[in-house]
């Protein structure tokens, strides 16, 4: 007895586009995941994750040839590098949020008293959790002061400074 390997139907139109759909969707999502993540993560790793996102091109292609499988590894590649980007950028807001209040509360402050905090001891915070992110504060020489803080990898600063403004350095 032989057995006959049973063709596949040529993958529908539909088919292709629907999974071309999910890739012109993920695909705008992934890239800015990547440049979120210059913020939160730094220049090597969103170089990377950009990178990933250039997988892009062949998935689109396997989604030409056969729908479903690229459709699922766009899928795949999405949720490998937006969901922990929507993370970091939330966490982002929210140590931001808490820094502008910690500058806001220097220059309080600084209008009560004629000079800069030397230490955040009086500072209430919004939310503790984000102390964590906060790297450091300090009176700098000739009385300006600095406020640091980092998302995602401590080797990404963020900063106010008096004397400068908001700052960031990527690695």
């Amino acid at each position: 007895m032989h057995l006959r390997r049973r063709r596949s139907a040529a993958p529908t139109c539909s088919e292709r586009v629907l999974a071309l759909l999910v890739l012109a969707i993920l695909a705008p999502l992934e890239i800015l995941a990547g440049r979120l993540a210059l913020e939160t993560l730094g220049e090597l790793d969103s170089a990377f994750l950009l990178l990933a996102v250039g997988l892009n091109l062949p998935i689109a292609l396997l989604a030409l040839w056969r729908p479903l499988p690229g459709a699922l590894a766009a899928i795949v590649l999405g949720l490998l590098l937006i969901p922990e980007q929507i993370f970091l950028g939330r966490r982002l807001v929210e140590v931001q949020r808490e820094a502008t209040a910690i500058v806001t509360y220097a220059y309080e402050v600084r209008a009560a008293t004629g000079r800069f905090p030397e230490t955040l001891d009086g500072y209430t915070p919004i939310d503790e959790s984000n102390l964590r992110q906060i790297q450091g504060y300090r009176v700098l020489e000739g009385g300006d002061f600095i406020v640091l803080y980092f998302v995602g990898t401590r080797y990404t600063s963020h900063w106010y400074s008096s004397a400068t403004g908001w700052g960031y350095y990527p690695d």
